[in-house]
C-alpha cells in the first residue's frame, strides 16, 4: 500500500487560484500597453484657458467637474479656496461655457 500511496502523478495541473494570480500581473501589463492616455478632464481644460489651472486640485478634492460647476455659488468656490479675482472669472465664464 505503501508504494500506491507514493506513486502520485508527476505532473499535477496548477490550481485555478495559481492561474488566475499568475494572469494578473500580464493583463496588466497588457491593458497598460493598450490602454490610451488619459485624456484630462473638461475643468482641467476650462481651468487651463483660463490661467487657473493651478486651482484643479482645489475642485478634484471636492469632486466638482464641469457638470457642476455652473450650479456653484460664489460662497461655495470661496470655501473651497478660490480668491476673489478668479472665482467671479470661473462662475461666469462656466455659466456661459460650452463645455457643460
Amino acid at each position: 500500500m505503501e508504494q500506491q500511496q507514493q506513486q502520485t502523478p508527476a505532473h499535477k495541473a496548477p490550481s485555478k487560484k495559481n492561474n488566475k494570480e499568475s494572469s494578473k500581473p500580464k493583463m496588466n501589463k497588457f491593458t497598460k500597453f493598450f490602454s490610451e492616455p488619459q485624456q484630462p478632464s473638461l475643468l482641467n481644460l476650462f481651468l487651463k484657458r483660463l490661467g487657473y489651472e493651478k486651482y484643479v486640485k482645489n475642485f478634484q478634492q471636492q469632486s466638482i467637474g464641469m457638470s457642476e460647476l455652473p450650479y456653484m455659488e460664489e460662497k461655495q468656490l470661496e470655501a473651497i479656496g478660490i480668491p476673489l479675482g478668479p472665482r467671479s472669472r470661473i462662475l461666469t465664464e462656466a455659466r456661459k461655457s460650452s463645455f457643460v
